[in-house]
């Protein structure tokens, strides 16, 4: 194995890191960029690195069991909106426990909810009174603009005997999103959107170091500027039909960034409940991402305040490997999980009638250690992501 790391090994995993907006999300898009920096394992690692701003997964070692033998809490009681929010959490906690240092066992994940199916909304607490209907409330040709910036520190073990590079500051990222309503609601209330890449910035860096990353991150992402996404969105935060336009002549990193960008624009807008809720409330909103890497999700939100149509959410996000083996296009054939962790958590102010979140931060630490032909290589990142409308 080579020992020497260079700035387009960092830049792999930077390139994911950068998809993860207000949501998450694991890809193979960095693999071509790391494999010209030499390394098979590296470019493993840039593919299976998961960085989110609300990322938080909590992993424990437990025999493997089924979640029905594991899920063993009471049966949930009360109203049937109140006992399905209580009978998938049940369900969350015990596919928690079947994890194995963040891994879970084969078919374990497909149980709370198969890759493909539509994000899942379940009410925990309906919060204290006055309760009202949390909904969007878009006007037809409404525009507003995200501005994205995300600092990353990130630390890499390279194996036994291989010296370890050490911890290096990410130049900055900076990127502007461009959302737009169109000219008029569906019949049923549904909005479609449709959002730009308008702006991508990388800060110099100060070191030399820094520099040569900070010129590869942006050759890479400048290309990604003009890349358009249109979707439908319901009254609740839901999407269908999504459609994404990448601009000709794009650079095969930001071919590969599509999925991350895509989430990107999708989450910036939180699921809601269908019920009415008050302060205080918490609702749980479950997904399955797989773009390389398996990853079975949850967010927790939590109503933290309610002015009228303005509201402050705090999100805690649990993931979990739905899988031990990674695979993408341009990898090598496949890497294994040895161990998945990743905590973090995010604070988002918004109003219900407007595109863009107010202001918002997400602090997350990751850890992911993997291994692919007799190679073994551990990543760390920290990643701090700040939004704000512009």
């Amino acid at each position: 194995m080579k020992t020497r790391v260079s700035g387009l090994r960092y830049l792999g995993v930077l390139l994911l890191a950068f998809g993860c907006g207000q949501g998450t999300d694991t890809s193979a898009s960095a693999t071509a960029d790391t494999a010209k920096a030499g390394t098979s394992s590296t470019a493993t690692a840039a593919a299976t690195s998961t960085a989110t701003a609300t990322a938080s997964v909590a992993s424990t070692a437990a025999p493997e069991k089924t979640i029905e033998d594991t899920a063993t809490a009471p049966a949930p009681t009360g109203t049937g909106d109140a006992a399905a929010g209580a009978a998938m959490q049940s369900k969350l906690d015990g596919v928690k426990k079947l994890a194995k240092n963040g891994v879970l066992p084969a078919g374990e994940a497909d149980k709370v909810m198969k890759s493909g199916d539509q994000a899942k909304v379940a009410l925990l607490n309906a919060g204290g009174e006055p309760r009202t209907e949390l909904k969007y409330e878009l006007k037809p040709s409404q525009k507003d603009t995200t501005i994205m910036k995300m600092d990353m520190t990130m630390k890499m073990e390279l194996g036994a005997g291989a010296p370890a590079p050490p911890a290096m500051k990410l130049p900055q990222v900076e990127m502007a999103l461009d959302m737009t309503t169109a000219d008029k609601a569906e019949s049923n209330g549904d909005m479609r959107l449709t959002g730009m890449v308008s702006n991508v910035k990388v800060s110099p860096g100060a070191t030399a170091m820094e520099q040569q990353v900070g010129k590869a991150m942006g050759d890479a992402l400048t290309g990604m500027k003009g890349m358009k996404i249109s979707y439908v969105i319901t009254p609740k935060g839901r999407t269908r039909d999504v459609k994404v336009d990448v601009p000709a002549g794009a650079p095969a990193q930001a071919q590969q960034m599509v999925e991350q960008t895509k989430q990107s624009f999708e989450n910036l807008m939180a699921p809601l409940p269908d019920e009415a809720v008050g302060t205080g409330a918490q609702w749980v909103v479950v997904n399955r991402v797989s773009t390389g890497a398996d990853i079975l999700q949850w967010t927790t939100y939590t109503l933290k305040k309610k002015d009228g149509s303005r509201i402050e959410l705090q999100a805690d996000v649990t993931q979990l490997a739905a899988s031990n083996t990674i695979s993408g296009p341009q990898m090598p054939g496949t890497a294994n999980i040895d161990s998945f962790a990743s905590g973090g958590s995010g604070l988002t102010n918004m109003d219900l009638t407007r595109i863009a979140p107010d202001k918002g931060t997400a602090d997350v630490k990751n850890a992911m250690a993997f291994s692919a032909q007799g190679q073994a290589m551990k990543i760390e990142t920290q990643v701090n992501l700040q939004f704000s409308r512009k």
